[in-house]
């Protein structure tokens, strides 16, 4: 499976946007899976559900962060206009960067949240949010341009539930499978 296609199956087994991306490139550049999980857990629906940047590009902006050693003093200044370079290009594509103006409704308020559920936003919107993001974090990959080689690794899906015969109990395991307690944004 591919890491794009990695990326899409976390947010859509319930982990936010940010999540998705950091969790599945961040391993990539020395983060494990758990430790990505929790530090990008409140950036999605754009900061804290504040309608902000997406989560999906906070959590490519994160992995640009990793990409390169803090030592290097040019570091800043590549991860910055690669962050502007994708930027651009997620608002050629969208329209827009921020989160409420992506899917048209304010997730701080009940009507919002309410609305994002009822027109099924997460479907129809941010998976694109979340594959596009990722398609440039591995265009950037794909070139070469990362100056820490990505480490490979042997992608797999675990089973998303446990064995538990009663599966309305169980959360969502990532596809890194790390065994983390997750709480989705917006239970449905």
């Amino acid at each position: 499976m591919k890491r794009v296609d990695l990326a899409v199956a976390c947010f859509k087994q319930g982990f936010s946007c940010s999540q998705a991306i950091l969790s599945t490139y961040g391993p990539l550049y020395g983060l494990n899976c758990e430790t990505a999980l929790r530090v990008s857990r409140g950036f999605g629906g754009g900061m804290g559900a504040l309608g902000l940047t997406c989560g999906a590009l906070t959590g490519a902006f994160m992995v640009l962060g990793l990409m390169y050693d803090s030592a290097e003093p040019a570091a800043k200044e590549k991860v910055v206009n690669f962050i502007a370079q994708i930027s651009d290009r997620f608002v050629e594509r969208h329209g827009a960067m921020a989160c409420r103006e992506l899917i048209g409704c304010d997730l701080k308020s009940e009507a919002g949240r309410r609305r994002f559920q009822e027109l099924n936003l997460i479907e129809t919107h941010c998976v694109k949010f979340v594959r596009d993001a990722a398609e440039f974090l591995e265009g950037i990959v794909a070139s070469g341009l990362d100056p820490l080689p990505a480490r490979e690794q042997e992608i797999r899906i675990e089973p998303l539930f446990d064995s538990s015969p009663d599966l309305s109990t169980q959360s969502p395991r990532p596809v890194c499978a790390a065994p983390v307690n997750h709480e989705p944004l917006f239970n449905k």
